[in-house]
């Protein structure tokens, strides 16, 4: 159970003969948005409506005495700080909310879907250290750059001071399957319009500059650094030498183009979310994003790179798309440690994407060239 409905379910404890309504002032939170929450614990049992009020049941006394008041109520906060936020920027009052519920995405914000006047948005809040990763004036100035072209979500409400940003809400639309060719057409020929829509921006996404900073908030934050970490190092410093010496493109890119950022609608449509870390950047480097994400094998990514380039690869194609997967691993592997040092803890991801590092790091200098991989 969600911290935002414990906290709904100490008042009821606390006020069993309140009405709906006196509940929803107590909370300081709009009487529909108090009512969905009742519903669903009315569905999970934890309450039960009486004729003298509402009764919170054996198991919502279980619950409640695992309750956490400090993380509960800093739920709350968010949610009433979001709500008053929603009601600012759409111009509309608490009663117009018709639905404010969390949704599960992405790996970097929290975002909750709201329903308004009949019209559905996405409220996203940065997640814990965000502010140390992302520049939000750089995303602000990627969605001005974005703006009108059919290429993005339609934003409306930016507020690159505190990273709080509301878009439409794309209905009907559906996540690309990694493993359908199809789907892999449509996106990989929605990031080549993007690429070649002669958008510029001021600013670059600079791999070596990203690996460099968050080395640096990692050893900030005293972060244990994985096993393979110091091996890594050696090889993405060599892997950056060499891609140094490979011509290159340079174009508008999305650098987080994960399969979850690419949404598809019923007329096969694809929008691209999530504009972050966008900058000018090696258009290969967003295919290899995509396949880390994926976490595809060798055979899945170079399929890839063949959908992308509409055909066989250069060589030169080939060896950019293999350091930017190492180069690529290295880095998250580095997000994903300064995040646990936060307390957010994502697994197998690292040690998942400095395997990454490892693979493609020895298949490139296999490729040409001399790398101490020992």
């Amino acid at each position: 159970m969600n911290r935002f409905l414990l906290l709904i379910l100490a008042e009821v404890a606390a006020h069993p003969s309140f009405t709906e309504q006196e509940h929803a002032n107590a909370l300081s939170i709009p009487a529909k948005i108090l009512r969905e929450s009742l519903k669903e614990l009315y569905e999970q049992s934890m309450v039960v409506p009486r004729e003298d009020g509402l009764y919170v049941t054996f198991l919502g006394r279980i619950a409640l005495n695992k309750f956490d008041v400090e993380k509960a109520q800093a739920s709350f906060k968010e949610r009433t700080e979001a709500l008053h936020t929603i009601c600012e920027a759409l111009q509309i009052q608490p009663s117009d909310i018709e639905h404010f519920s969390p949704m599960e995405l992405g790996m970097t914000n929290r975002s909750f879907l709201v329903t308004a006047k009949g019209k559905e948005y996405i409220f996203r809040a940065p997640g814990e250290g965000t502010d140390q990763l992302v520049d939000r004036y750089r995303e602000y100035s990627n969605y001005l750059a974005l703006a009108g072209r059919g290429l993005s979500d339609v934003v409306v409400y930016h507020n690159p001071a505190t990273g709080i940003k509301i878009t439409e809400f794309i209905r009907g639309c559906r996540a690309p399957d990694k493993t359908c060719v199809q789907d892999l057409k449509m996106c990989m020929s929605a990031l080549r319009n993007m690429h070649r829509s002669g958008i510029t921006v001021e600013h670059s996404f600079d791999f070596e500059e990203r690996i460099l900073y968050y080395e640096q908030l990692c050893l900030q934050e005293g972060t244990e650094f994985l096993s393979d970490y110091e091996k890594c190092r050696l090889l993405a410093r060599q892997v950056l030498d060499l891609l140094a010496t490979l011509p290159k493109e340079e174009c508008f890119c999305h650098i987080d183009s994960v399969p979850g950022n690419f949404l598809i609608d019923p007329a096969g449509h694809v929008t691209l979310i999530d504009w972050e870390y966008a900058g000018t950047c090696d258009p290969v480097a967003d295919v290899a994003m995509w396949c880390l994400s994926a976490r595809y094998n060798k055979r899945e990514c170079e399929r890839m790179l063949r959908i992308y380039c509409e055909g066989e690869p250069t060589l030169n194609q080939k060896q950019r798309f293999y350091a930017y997967l190492a180069l690529g691993g290295f880095m998250w592997s580095l997000w994903a440690s300064y995040k646990a040092s936060l307390g957010e803890n994502y697994g197998e991801y690292g040690s998942k994407m400095l395997g990454y590092c490892r693979k493609y790091a020895k298949l490139l200098f296999e490729m040409g060239g001399e790398i101490n991989i020992a």
